[in-house]
Order: C-alpha cells, then sequence, then structure tokens
C-alpha cells in the first residue's frame, strides 16, 4: 500500500494520480499545529510520514484527543466538500511529519473536470462515518483499558 492508499481506495489509478499531481508537500516539526479548530477549511492532508493527534477542546478547558493518525492517513476531508465550514478540531504535529496538501480549489477543478472524481470522496467520508460508528459503540459499551489497548494497537499498525 502507498503512503496515501487508504484515501484512494476504490479509485483508479488515474484518479489517485490526477488528485496527487495537484498537491504541494508540506513539512512540519513536533509540536506545530497545522490548523486550529475555528480556522478556515480549505485543505485535505495526507500524512506521507510522522504522526499527527486531531484533539477538541471541551467546554470545560479540558484537552481530548480523539485520534492520531500516521502515514497512509488523511485529514481535513470535509474541506473538499464544505469549505466554507470552518475546522472542528485542532490537528498537530507529534514528531517532525510531512503531507500531502490538496486545496480544495484544485479538487473542484478536478470534480469539474471529472465528475466521478466525488465518488473518492464520498467513499472517504463512508470510511469515516463507519470508523467513528465503531469507537463510539466502543467508547458507550466497551471497558476503557480494552480501548486503550484496541487504539495502541491502531497506532503499532501504522
Amino acid at each position: 500500500m502507498t503512503t496515501h492508499g487508504r484515501l484512494f481506495e476504490g479509485a483508479t489509478e488515474q484518479e489517485a494520480a490526477r488528485l496527487l499531481e495537484r498537491a504541494r508537500r508540506r513539512s512540519f516539526d513536533a509540536g506545530e499545529v497545522v490548523f486550529h479548530a475555528g480556522d478556515p477549511a480549505d485543505t485535505l492532508h495526507l500524512i506521507q510520514r510522522g504522526r499527527f493527534a486531531v484533539r477538541v477542546t471541551t467546554e470545560f478547558g479540558d484537552v481530548a484527543t480523539l485520534n492520531v493518525m500516521g502515514p497512509g492517513d488523511f485529514f481535513g476531508e470535509l474541506a473538499l466538500l464544505n469549505p466554507r465550514t470552518p475546522r472542528s478540531a485542532t490537528v498537530i504535529a507529534l514528531e517532525k511529519a510531512e503531507t500531502l496538501s490538496v486545496h480544495e480549489l484544485d479538487f473542484g477543478r478536478l470534480r469539474t473536470e471529472r465528475p466521478q472524481t466525488a465518488d473518492v470522496l464520498i467513499a472517504i467520508l463512508a470510511a469515516q462515518v463507519r470508523r467513528l460508528s465503531t469507537h463510539l459503540a466502543e467508547a458507550l459499551y466497551v471497558p476503557a483499558d480494552t480501548r486503550v489497548r484496541r487504539r495502541l494497537l491502531d497506532m503499532t499498525v501504522i
């Protein structure tokens, strides 16, 4: 699997290549914020190297880590569908890291040229809904120590 394979599951090689030819390489140092919750949403990031944490701040000021992602994962996908909506979470590099970023304008042009490219985004969002549904069910019904072990196992597979 390539470092962007999870994003393009179900897409043709040509569709993936067309999107990636518009991508921009971005580098982040450990602790560097990619974007904050509330920032304008305008890019999708495909993780090439390193790990990133997705975090939110609760109404009581606590910081909750929703996810830790590594190579092959991606974040910011909602920006490609609804760029006028602000970011829902803060993403921070946990170590020296690199992404390929796709701006919503570039994705929009590709969708205009090749309408079937929207199917890639629909598949991405469907996979995210499945993942979030699984995590919600675990949060409600699986003991905390089991959930922690599962997330640690997820991180070792990355």
